[in-house]
């Protein structure tokens, strides 16, 4: 902190702008989150694999960092960084202005002009934050952004530019907030503004969650982050690759032979819907997570900023379709987490005279999607949540061929009796017959599936055909006795299996440099839909099985 921050980068207005009770809406983003205990040493029952050549680069990389090639680490940028932004776009820089006034501890990142078109894979637009960059002798956090042709971002269509990867993203703050997604994609000032909030999420997780956590350690801080990374890429449907879709006929069929046990579980059955959980999988990653939780937040206390109920403001915000419907795309069902295995019900609102059925206008139809929930496909409930006894299968419609989400402004009081504005929306389906359906998230009482552990363990080494040399992985969801929250964990377990699939005695595996690693024995085995659990006597692992 310098001296001459209060005359060089002077606050504006300080006074509580916006729809303030909308923030409520937002998950918040845990300001004290902290990733200290990712890695135990005195554990023996995880490990988090980080062999590979990309990883010991970064190792080495992490051996480098001393006091004299990162001494500029924390010099404060923001005036430098305002002025650039004053030259490129207004917008952005009061944007950054008002980000600083309320986190100060982002002011030693820089941001730097790039070229998108040229220095990015393909020419795909991108932006990125680096937490150990080095510019002219010196390691430094940097932002890399196109600030001279921010339009690259966006194309003007859904899914054009990097609006690719955040589609899900931004359109879940659109539901939140009662504005049309498709026009929040296409417009300038909400996506740009939302793509330089992101990757200062990015700033601010590693600051705080990894910098701050290990006492200013960078050389500690930076290879946690980097491992905390490794164990997010292993948690994708391929292992380790976060855009496994931009592939040839034959890659996908060699993916699909090698990962079917794990594509099933997680509702893949063809290359759309590895695309759809592909970018489902990803915006999880906890460092997406953190980033986007930043970016939403900041633009639901912001609400007026970004958002009016006028139309056509002439100013750059989005106008607010309250009680007007608002038509959905291909990945409703990501947005709206219509995915397979999750419990919904049905309404029938109405069906054309020439349509006969069993089902009556008011009629309610609850079970279990057996799919994802796709345009053009048929949809289909069951009874139950265990796919290995589905009960009664109902056909509830032979495609859907629209979508669409009617936002209804709420207004609720608090136990103070302050009132407080919401957001409800109503999820409509219109099929190929005509009939409208509402659907709506059913409660789940009965989530996890569990049965006798020697019944639990067949249905396991049979559901994902393990045996002995299956390469199976094993993520650490949780650590007994600890009390920390399932994101805090994620120590990977990782290598090929030395017995005819797990037993009871624990989990053996060959790692690929040769160790022998064992889990103590299993206490328990539960599933939750076709995702496999154990508990062992300190831990609870997802069996993610890779190929057998």
């Amino acid at each position: 902190m310098n001296g001459n921050r209060e005359a060089s980068f002077t606050e504006s207005n300080s006074q509580p702008t916006g729809w303030e009770e909308v923030a409520a809406m937002a998950d918040k983003m845990p300001a004290e989150e902290s990733t200290n205990n990712l890695i135990d040493e005195d554990d023996a029952d995880g490990v988090v694999d980080t062999s590979g050549r990309k990883y010991q680069a970064i190792f080495e990389r992490a051996e480098s960092i001393n006091s004299e090639n990162t001494r500029t680490y924390n010099i404060d940028r923001r005036n430098k960084n305002y002025q650039m932004l004053l030259e490129k776009d207004k917008d952005l820089a009061d944007l950054y202005k008002g980000i600083l006034t309320e986190f100060p501890d982002l002011d030693n990142v820089e941001l730097i002009n790039f070229d998108t078109r040229r220095e990015t894979k393909n020419g795909k637009p991108n932006a990125f934050f680096v937490p150990l960059a080095m510019e002219n002798g010196q390691y430094r956090p940097i932002v890399k952004f196109n600030f001279n042709e921010p339009e690259v971002y966006f194309d003007g269509t859904e899914g054009g530019g990097d609006a690719l990867a955040l589609a899900q993203s931004v359109k879940e703050i659109a539901m939140k907030v009662g504005v049309d997604a498709n026009e929040a994609l296409k417009n300038k000032k909400f996506m740009t503004s939302f793509l330089l909030l992101h990757e200062l999420g990015h700033a601010l997780d590693f600051k705080r969650n990894y910098l701050d956590a290990n006492n200013g350690n960078l050389k500690e801080a930076f290879i946690l982050n980097r491992k905390s990374r490794r164990r997010d890429e292993m948690t994708m449907p391929v292992p380790g690759a976060i855009e496994a879709y931009d592939t040839t006929k034959e890659d996908m069929e060699n993916l699909h032979r090698r990962f079917d046990s794990r594509f099933s579980g997680m509702g893949i059955h063809n290359g759309k819907q590895l695309k759809l959980v592909e970018s489902r999988k990803y915006r999880e990653m906890h460092c997406e997570r953190m980033a986007d939780g930043f970016a939403r937040n900041y633009i639901l206390r912001h609400y007026n900023d970004f958002f009016t109920p006028t139309e056509n403001s002439g100013d750059g915000r989005l106008s607010t379709k309250f009680e007007k419907s608002i038509e959905m795309g291909e990945d409703f069902s990501e947005v709206l987490g219509l995915e397979e295995g999750t419990r919904v019900r049905f309404t029938l609102l109405s069906r054309p005279d020439n349509i006969e059925g069993r089902a009556k206008v008011g009629d309610m139809i609850d079970g279990y999607l057996s799919k994802t929930a796709m345009l053009g496909e048929p949809l289909r409930l069951q009874r139950t949540n265990d796919p290995m006894n589905p009960g009664r299968v109902i056909s509830v419609s032979g495609g859907i061929e629209k979508v669409s989400v009617i936002p209804h402004a709420v207004v609720r009081k608090d136990a103070n009796g302050n009132e407080q504005r919401g957001v409800k929306n109503e999820v409509r389906f219109t099929d190929a017959d005509g009939r409208v359906y509402r659907v709506e998230k059913a409660r789940d009482q009965a989530k996890k599936i569990k049965g006798d552990n020697m019944e639990m363990l067949k249905a396991l080494n049979e559901s994902l055909g393990l045996k002995a040399g299956s390469e199976v992985q094993l993520l650490k969801r949780e650590v007994a006795g600890r009390g920390a929250s399932p994101i805090q964990e994620g120590e990977l377990k990782m290598g090929k299996l030395t017995t005819d699939g797990i037993s009871l005695d624990g989990v053996e595996m060959i790692t690929d440099d040769g160790r022998r690693l064992k889990t103590s024995f299993v206490d328990s085995i539960y599933r939750e839909w076709k995702t496999f659990y154990i508990d062992t006597a300190t831990s609870t692992y997802e069996v993610i099985p890779v190929r057998s």
